[in-house]
């Protein structure tokens, strides 16, 4: 049989025994009838449960397990397990790309970020993304970049404005025995003492004075610590006054971050010598 008016039972009474759908008619079931635990705890399979008829709407849809919202033929938002999808879902073609559309995925289960855009409609070979990969669960990974669905297909990438990196701050070194910061080179004043840093592309930059003190010290100035050494050694250009007399020349910075200064470049050591430092060497960090 169908019901078809609104259900109703006398208190204390119920309708035992499934009801299936040919049972119920549009209409039959009237969420006034329904009190706010009626299906509380209860089991509802093979069902398209909506927050009403038209759009826009929430609907849980029970064979795939997704919770969309709904707006006219588009999907706006849907949670799938493990999965959030902004935007550009046809929900009756289930294409993300349709009519050139746009979209926002987080992926729980390989934590990743990934928003993207149709470049040929109806197509997902050459659609960019934009992908923020935290890596999957316990594997540290956390890396930013711009690709394309097809492989071997770069994407174009183009930034306006300024790029800080965010904490490469000034350091000061701590220096070998005999070794310490000046503030004066051949007479004048006023410059800043060595310092070093990390540029925006894995740059160290060298900046400032240094000087031997009045007992000839040895190589090492400074050890660079780990993060700031090159893959291979590097020089960084230095000048050396020696009682006035000014000479051209490179400090050298090995693997092991040691920054020397070498005999052989122009340079030397000596009691009471100052060093004028200005230089960068890449770490060879980026592809």
């Amino acid at each position: 049989m169908a019901f078809d008016n609104p259900i109703t039972t006398l208190p204390g009474s119920a309708i035992t025994g499934p009801i299936d759908g040919g049972q119920l008619i549009d209409g039959s079931v009237v969420g006034t009838k329904l009190s706010a635990d009626a299906i509380d705890g209860k089991v509802i399979t093979g069902a398209v449960i909506r927050t009403t008829a038209g759009t826009p709407r929430i609907q849980l849809q029970s064979s795939d397990n997704t919770l969309t919202a709904e707006d006219g033929t588009t999907s706006f938002a849907q949670l799938t397990p493990g999965k959030l999808l902004f935007g550009g879902y046809n929900p009756n073609t289930g294409n993300k790309w349709t009519g050139g559309a746009a979209y926002i995925t987080a992926d729980l289960n390989t934590m990743t970020l990934v928003g993207a855009g149709d470049t040929t409609s109806g197509s997902a070979d050459y659609a960019p993304r934009l992908i923020f990969d935290a890596g999957i669960f316990g594997l540290p990974k956390s890396e930013l970049r711009l690709d394309s669905l097809q492989a071997g297909t770069p994407a174009n990438f183009k930034l306006t404005g300024a790029v800080t990196k965010t904490g490469a701050t000034w350091q000061t070194p701590s220096y070998g025995t005999n070794w310490a910061a000046g503030t004066s080179f051949n007479g004048n004043v006023g410059y800043h003492s060595l310092q070093y840093r990390l540029d925006a592309e894995d740059n160290v930059h060298m900046v400032g004075v240094f000087v031997a003190g009045a007992t000839a010290p040895t190589n090492p100035v400074f050890t660079l610590p780990a993060g700031y050494r090159p893959a291979g050694s590097q020089p960084v250009w230095c000048q050396r006054n020696n009682g006035g007399v000014l000479t051209f020349g490179h400090l050298y910075v090995g693997t092991g971050g040691n920054v020397n200064v070498p005999t052989g470049s122009g340079l030397g050591i000596a009691a009471g010598n100052e060093y004028i430092v200005s230089g960068h060497f890449p770490l060879n960090t980026i592809p």
